[in-house]
């Protein structure tokens, strides 16, 4: 939400993504109970694991990786894989604001399920601040040559951190 109130056009893109792909898992503890959230994006397009990480400005990009028990590798058709997962809570919160009241029903119910189980009441959500206005400055650095590809620009953000 920027200072209007409007939520940046971007994060339409990013809630129908999530919507399509996306999930919030439970990781466990030592004692097996569900401890953290962790929302999470799997895709084969590097381009759009590369762009939602930028758009949202949190979380993590992981890969190339290949599943082992994945039907393509009997085909001989495997493609790597690659992920955005966002483990810190603040961010979680962050992402799930922004894009929260645009999901269905079922990714809504799901969303609450992994809250109850970590304990985190899901009324924490109303409690963050949503996505502000696109890092236009960055973009702009990055299309003006000041970063020369997309890995620096990457590694720049990921630094701000």
């Amino acid at each position: 939400y920027s200072d209007s109130g409007t939520r940046p056009e971007e994060w339409q893109w990013v809630a129908g993504l999530y919507e399509g792909e996306g999930s919030i898992t439970c990781n466990r503890g030592r004692d097996g109970n569900p401890q953290n959230m962790v929302l999470q994006l799997t895709s084969t397009d590097r381009d759009t694991i590369e762009k939602l990480y930028i758009l949202t400005g949190v979380g993590k990009t992981q890969g190339p990786y290949f599943d082992k028990g994945d039907n393509l590798i009997k085909k001989g058709e495997l493609k790597p894989k690659w992920r955005w997962a966002v483990y810190k809570k603040k961010d979680i919160l962050y992402v799930l604001k922004g894009i929260f009241d645009l999901l269905g029903e079922r990714r809504k119910e799901q969303i609450a399920e992994a809250f109850g189980k970590t304990r985190v009441p899901i009324e924490e959500l109303n409690n963050e601040e949503g996505p502000f206005v696109f890092r236009w400055d960055v973009m702009y650095q990055f299309a003006t040559g000041v970063y020369g590809d997309l890995e620096t620009l990457i590694g720049v953000l990921k630094g701000m951190k």
